[in-house]
This record gives C-alpha cells, structure tokens and sequence, in this order.
C-alpha cells in the first residue's frame, strides 16, 4: 500500500528515540512520503516488557498504519489477577479477578478488549515495517546539541561503533522530535518544564525472567501496595518461560533487590511462598520510581518532543505507552503537510493545543487510580466498580477527543446535541461494518470505514439520500491540495442507483445502517472529514464547513514560513 521513500532524498525530519513513539512517529513520516532518520543512542535494541499493555484505541492507531495484524498474531489477552497472602504459594487465595472483563465488540467499537504484547517485540513489528519503507533505526547514535532559526535546524550528532570509535557528525535539518523518553536531551537542551511529582515513598523493582514450570493461566499476586507487594505476570513469550515480576513497597531493600539478581531472586521466593522457583534466567533488572509529570509545551519553533520525554504516567493502568504513540500520530500528518509545503508551519501550533489537555486529563486519572490502588485493603469488600482493579472503558482511551481545537469545525446546529449523543467535530471517528463498494476505487476487500481511513490521507464522508446533489461537495475537494483527500460517497441500505451519474468518486453502500447511525447521517449530518489520525476534523450540514476546513488547515501553506516563538503553543 506504501511504497519506500527514495533513500537518495534528504531527510527531511530527525527522530531522536526508537520507542514506540519513535518508531510511530517515523512510519508515519514515512507513508506520508517523508523522508526521516530515526536514531537512539543505544547499542543494542531493547530487550523485556515494559509498556505491554494495548489499549482498544491504539490497536485502531495499529491498524490505521498497517501493523495490527502482526501485532494480534502474538499477544495474548490479560489474564485473571489471582491474589494470595504473601508467602502461603497458592495455598492461601485471597481473590479472582479480572481488571477487563471481555466486552462484545460493537459497530462503531471493532477492539473492545485490551491485550498484552511486550513493548520489545511491537517495536521489533514497527522496525519491520519501517525497514520495508527503506529505514532503518541508526543505533549508537546520541543528539549532542542543537540549534535552530526560522528556516532549520542544526544538530550535532555523535556515532559510537562497535570497536569504540567515535565519528561526529553536522546535520541540518527542517524539524526534529524527541522521543528519547523522560531523562532525554532534546527536552532539557530545549529549556521545556517538566512539573509534576516524584513518588519518593513507593520503590519498585521490576524484572523480566524466565522461570520454570510455573503457570501462565494467571497473573499471580501476592501481598498488597499498603506493606509489600509482588507480582509474576504471565508473557506473551510462553516458549522461554518468561515473565514480568515486580516487588514494590515502602520499606523493601529496593538496593540489593535491584542490584543482585540473587537478592531478587531469593525476595521473590521468599514472597511468594514458593521456595523451589527455578529461575533459568534474570534477563532485565531495574529500579523503577513513579513519576507523575508533563511539560509545559509540547513544540518549541521547528523542534518537538513526545511520548516519554514530554509526560510520565504511573504505569498502573497501562497509559503511558498508549498515551505515547497517540502524540506522534497527531503529530505526523502535521509534520508531513508542513515539510511538503502543503499547510502551513502554523498547523503544527496545534500539536500542543491538543495534546496538553488530554494528557492533563490522563495524569490526573491515573494518578487518582494510583492512590486508590495504593490505599486498597485486598481483604476489603469494595465493590467491584468501586476497585481501582476495575478498568473498563475509561482506561480505553476511546472517548479521547481534541473537542474545541482550532483547527476543527463543529458546523452542525448545537440544538441537535439534545437529541442525544452525536458525534461532534473533535472526537475518534466511529467504524462502520457493512461497506460495500459500489465502484473500484477502494482497495480490494474493503468492508467498513476502518479499512478506508489511512494515515497518509484525510477521508471525506459525503452522505448523500435521494436526488440530493453532490457537485458543491467534490467542487470543494478540488481546492484542496491534490492527494490528501479522498471523498467517499456513501448510500443509504437499498440504494441501488447507477453510481455512474458520480464519476469517478468512490462510492459505498452502508448495507447495515451503522455509518449513517453512527456518524448522524439520520440526523441531517452531510459531509464529514476524517483526519488521518483518526479524528473527525469537520462535519456539518453543507458545503460551508468543507471551505472553513480547508482554510484552517491548508490555507496559505505554500507561502508561508515558520517563525520561531520560543513560548508558543501554550494553553
């Protein structure tokens, strides 16, 4: 579907960090046809867990990309939480439970269920992908100053070889992004704030190890956060016996345990109460102490940061990586119109006026549901939806909008909100099953709006019933750049007509209804535009709202230059 970028063309964006958030960011960049490099100062690629947990709204960011499938061929689901009385084995369980109950996919909801797939192996899928489009991550590779003025930026670079050899290296580039998580260079060199809190009582030893014959139906627990707690979660690496352990507490000798795979192995024994663990393997081993942060800002002039090195989260609750990579999909296709002259460098302000609201809003649940967690007495009888192990929906990161953003258009009549809840401008664009193409346009096998959306385009919805005419519509489209919308006529259920009287428009049949339901068709809504991050940037009731779009977000591109505000973009 994406072909390689030309590895003659010049880089047009510097990626610094291959995490997740790197690695989305690049691929992104990349089917937009932009050229990247991608580098972290590591040696090697990174090895355990980490952030494991997928949540249902970055698995439809996977797809969107074109890596999901790879990524459902080897996670597993989220098992049960089995609790136990520290040191009784399994002799002494406490509970049974599961933090996800299974949830029925719905129409507009394709992914209701979270999975696990460790943070290694989806960052071994992305690099795979981005090798097929010519890239590949520059390991060894460190940031060690930057500079910037209206027209570039300039970075030096410096190459570690395997033998210890250094070369040093002077690139001038149009834009970078930090991704080189929460102790990176590009954040402090840039003089962005980072406020929040340090957990200082709570320490946490966290380890990825291979242990013997011991089950993997349960993610096993014994204790509580209030004295001392540990846990052996089951992985999605079942062949190597690998697990994901933690001990954490306040008064825990979180030295020895994070320096001694001996120590630790012996505190996990004497723990759990299961004094013939075999541990074959200590593969990771390392302090962790949670920090409750973000930044002030998420761009400064041509330079930007994400993921990691812009916000940290608890990882109770499994958010940060998600929260991660949904930035470097707001921020690519911003990224990808600026360098390719095709909006203007203004567009990318937006980046922060979105993302600083929702990840405000994230920290604080997450660090409500640490506090609940913490102070969570396990022989209590709280209820179910009272536990801060009861996740459901909020934690999904399906009602995540950018409502409000200046860059969407919300051109339908306010009055029509009271009907009941209707999708507004801002908010994730809902699936649709039941799409039947009329014509060939689409790709082949194309059956719901997901497989429509694409991260290199923004896909127009033009709801057409009766005689109604679509020619203000598509005459609108043609003052867009060319190649970054596709319109999408869509028929009601039963609507037979010649779709030859559309020309060469892609039209689709919704056969069940849910397009028309779910993007409030039913109720007077026309034309709705999809951004290529998903969201929905405009929909209304005419034409009008197509043309406001338009001028937000491409207008005065080619003749326009970024201007460097080093306080810019603030809310």
């Amino acid at each position: 579907m994406f072909a390689p970028v030309d590895s003659k063309l010049p880089p047009k964006v510097l990626v610094v960090g291959a995490g997740p958030a790197g690695l989305v960011l690049a691929l992104s960049l990349l089917q937009n046809g932009v050229p990247v490099r991608i580098i972290d100062k590591a040696q090697k690629h990174p090895v355990g867990q980490r952030g494991s947990g997928i949540q249902p709204r970055s698995m439809e960011l996977y797809r969107t990309l074109g890596v999901l499938d790879d990524i459902l061929r080897e996670h597993i689901p989220v098992p049960e939480i089995r609790t136990c009385e520290l040191g009784s084995g399994f002799s002494q369980v406490i509970s049974v439970f599961n933090t996800s109950p299974y949830m029925v996919p719905t129409p507009e909801c394709p992914y209701l269920n979270p999975i696990l797939l460790g943070q290694s192996r989806t960052q071994g899928i992305l690099r795979n992908h981005l090798k097929r489009l010519g890239r590949e991550v520059e390991l060894g590779t460190e940031l060690v100053d930057i500079e910037q003025n209206n027209d570039y930026v300039t970075c030096r670079l410096k190459k570690t070889r395997a033998d210890g050899s250094v070369e040093d290296e002077t690139l001038k580039i149009d834009y970078v992004v930090g991704v080189d998580g929460g102790r990176g260079f590009v954040r402090k060199k840039m003089g962005f704030t980072f406020l929040g809190e340090t957990r200082h009582g709570e320490h946490w030893v966290i380890a990825d190890v291979r242990i013997k014959d011991l089950g993997k139906n349960y993610w096993h627990m014994w204790g509580d956060f209030q004295n001392t707690l540990l846990m052996i979660r089951p992985t999605d690496d079942a062949v190597n016996d690998e697990f994901w352990v933690a001990i954490a507490g306040s008064d825990i000798d979180w030295q020895k345990l994070s320096t001694s795979p001996g120590h630790f192995i012996h505190g996990v024994r004497k723990l759990s109460g299961l004094h013939s663990l075999e541990f074959s393997e200590v593969m990771t081993l390392n302090y962790y102490q949670i920090n409750i942060r973000m930044t002030d800002s998420f761009g400064r002039g041509r330079v930007f940061i994400a993921g990691d090195a812009a916000h940290a989260h608890p990882f109770i609750g499994g958010q940060g990586m998600n929260t991660s990579i949904q930035d470097s999909f707001n921020l690519g296709w911003k990224l990808a119109l600026a360098t390719k002259s095709l909006a203007s460098p203004r567009l990318l302000d937006s980046y922060s006026t979105e993302r600083l609201p929702v990840i405000a809003k994230m920290l604080e649940l997450t660090k409500e549901l640490l506090n609940k967690t913490v102070e969570l007495d396990p022989h209590s009888d709280t209820p179910e939806e009272d536990s801060p192990y009861h996740r459901g929906l909020k934690l999904y990161q399906l009602d995540i909008n950018c409502r409000g953003s200046p860059i969407v258009v919300d051109g339908l009549d306010k009055k029509s909100y009271k009907l009941g809840k209707r999708l507004r401008a801002g908010d994730r664009a809902p699936d649709a099953p039941g799409i039947i193409p009329l014509n060939t346009g689409l790709q082949p096998g194309t059956t719901q709006l997901f497989d429509i959306f694409s991260s290199n385009r923004h896909v127009a919805l033009i709801f057409v019933e009766g005689n109604e005419n679509v020619k203000p519509y598509l005459e609108l489209l043609k003052h867009y750049p060319p190649d970054t919308v596709l319109p999408v006529i869509v028929l009601q259920r039963g609507d037979e007509r010649n779709v030859d009287v559309f020309g060469k428009t892609n039209v689709v049949q919704d056969s069940t209804g849910h397009a028309w339901k779910n993007y409030s068709a039913e109720h007077g809504t026309k034309i709705t535009i999809v951004r290529p991050d998903g969201c929905v940037g405009a929909l209304g009731c005419s034409p009008g709202v197509m043309e406001e779009y338009r001028n937000l977000v491409f207008g005065t591109s080619a003749s326009s230059k970024a201007v460097f505000h080093p306080a810019r973009a603030r809310l």
